[in-house]
């Protein structure tokens, strides 16, 4: 079984299409070392698709339970690069952004706020705007 997770990754600065795909290849190295399929198929991608290849790699809700370890990996090996992971799990209530450059990693828990009420106006006051 297991709890999976929806994936997405930035990159700041961005990278350009090249680098990215090279990147993503490494990634998927990192992840999952005997899955060649993979390399190749993102290899043969066609060049200007509208969505990023870091899509291709996270494009499903996926088991990622090496996520930190991987993604320090990889952040290793572009240290110019800031990588944002943002992961939405099957829970709701369950989302965080990690971050990562050249092997250091912070985690951001993600958190719901709600306004106040203007108790003012429901107990018969002026509505404040």
């Amino acid at each position: 079984m297991g709890y999976y997770s929806q994936f997405d990754i930035e990159t700041k600065p961005m990278m350009d299409e090249e680098t990215e795909k090279k990147a993503v290849i490494d990634l998927w190295k990192i992840y999952d070392p005997k899955n060649e399929y993979r390399y190749q198929e993102i290899l043969n991608s066609e060049a200007g698709n509208s969505k990023s290849t870091f899509w291709y790699f996270c494009m499903e809700p996926m088991k990622w339970y090496e996520m930190k370890e991987d993604m320090t990996a990889l952040s290793k090996l572009y240290p110019d690069y800031l990588f944002k992971v943002n992961r939405n799990g099957e829970e709701s209530c369950d989302f965080s952004d990690d971050y990562f450059k050249n092997g250091r990693h912070q985690h951001c828990v993600g958190t719901l706020t709600y306004e106040k009420p203007d108790l003012n106006y429901l107990y018969g006051g002026e509505k404040h705007e």
